[in-house]
């Protein structure tokens, strides 16, 4: 299961408006469509995948539900949405936490970044927690957690 892990924006959001985070994962959402890669053997498919690649940071996926007229529609599956606690965080940005130095002598977009970036790594930590604990009861028993980059490098969390 591969999980694009430098989005900040919602963590961002949610920190200025000092509204809480909380992990959730869908076990069964994949299964849902079809991988319809043959569609995208064509040349204009692969420069239209290229274009909005260029634009957008990531590639669109063409999936196939049940139905030829409308394959937008999933199929059959049933999905498992487990929800994680929500993630306390201090809304002041007073303290830094990871060294214990006072946040009021950075710029406020500076103190903003730093604490997106701890609430980030706290909810991915949290993230990778909530998916081990039950990917055994959901079927995902074999399958391996993957934080990918833009940059196309791996995380893995312990």
């Amino acid at each position: 299961v591969r999980i694009l892990a430098d989005r900040k924006g919602f963590i961002r959001l949610a920190v200025q408006n000092r509204a809480s985070v909380v992990p959730v994962f869908t076990f069964g959402e994949l299964e849902g469509y079809t991988d319809c890669s043959w569609i995208a053997n064509t040349w204009a498919v692969k420069a239209f995948y290229d274009g909005v690649k260029k634009v957008t940071g990531f590639t669109p996926v063409i999936a196939c539900g049940p139905h030829w007229w409308y394959p937008f529609i999933p199929h059959r599956q049933q999905q498992d949405v487990v929800i994680g606690r929500p993630i306390p965080f201090d809304y002041n940005g007073n303290i830094n936490s990871d060294s214990g130095e006072l946040d009021g002598i950075l710029t406020e977009e500076e103190a903003l970044a730093r604490q997106v970036h701890r609430v980030h790594e706290k909810f991915l930590l949290d993230l990778h927690e909530l998916y081990y604990a039950h990917r055994e009861t959901y079927g995902y028993g074999k399958r391996e957690l993957v934080f990918q980059m833009k940059d196309g490098t791996i995380r893995k969390y312990p």
